[in-house]
Formats: structure tokens, C-alpha cells, sequence
């Protein structure tokens, strides 16, 4: 089912996403949710299992020039399936519009909120200059 989902793209419903993630946050070590909660409706099943759970969040942004985005959406859409400029853009103006609703969905159980401007190329450099701002 998520090879399917993977390749359809769109939301993905709740009860896949908590299939997969559920084992993951009831670890009592840090974590990272990579990517998640990408649509509101995640954002509200997150909030709502960390409040059950009693569970705080810390939240981390990457940000890019929109620039940097479009070319790296376009080089990794290349390797699945192509999209046009316009598909592209659309997709960036949903995540735009989607990060300001889910962080304000999770505010009440995520109290730290950490921006990253992120103009580098590599994970370990990503690695490096969050742990830079983080201390």
C-alpha cells in the first residue's frame, strides 16, 4: 500500500501515517519525523496523539530560497516522474500555505520552534548547522 501511495503522491490517510509512525513516537529517545506532518490533517493527528500521550515536540524548519527549491523539486521529480514548472510552483505554494496552518495546529505541544536557512548541499553540512544553532 505505501509503494502505491509513494507513487500517487497526494495526502496520504491517517491510518497509514499512524501505522507507520506510532511505533516511532512512543520511543522515549529523541527523534526526528522527517517530512511529517506535511499536510494540516497530519498536523492534527500528531497534536492529538502528543496531547493523549502527554508529549512535547521541538520543531524544525528548513528553509531555501525559492530558487533552490524549484531546482531541487525539478531534479528530484526528474528521477520519479516529470513535472512541469507549474506543477512545481503549484507544489511550493501548497507547502507554503500548509507550514503556517501546521504550525499553528502544533503550538500547543511544540513550545520550540527552530528556522534554518538552508543554503548547503550536503546532510552533514544540514547536520552541522543545526547543531550550530541548537548548541
Amino acid at each position: 500500500q505505501v509503494n502505491f501511495l509513494m507513487e500517487r503522491g497526494g495526502t496520504w490517510p491517517i491510518s497509514v501515517i499512524s501505522g507507520l509512525v506510532e511505533p516511532y513516537l512512543d520511543i522515549k529517545s529523541p527523534f526526528v519525523l522527517d517530512g511529517l506532518p506535511k499536510h494540516p490533517h497530519e498536523a492534527e493527528w500528531l497534536r492529538d496523539y502528543l496531547v493523549q500521550n502527554r508529549r512535547t515536540c521541538a520543531g524544525l524548519v528548513i528553509t531555501a530560497a525559492q530558487e533552490t527549491i524549484q531546482m531541487r523539486l525539478q531534479l528530484e521529480e526528474r528521477a520519479y516522474r516529470p513535472e512541469t514548472p507549474e506543477q512545481t510552483q503549484d507544489r511550493i505554494d501548497v507547502y507554503n500555505r500548509n507550514i503556517k496552518t501546521t504550525l499553528a495546529l502544533l503550538e500547543p505541544v511544540m513550545p520550540q520552534v527552530l528556522f534554518v536557512e538552508n543554503e548547503v548541499t550536503s546532510v552533514q553540512d544540514t547536520i552541522k548547522l543545526i547543531a550550530e544553532r541548537c548548541g
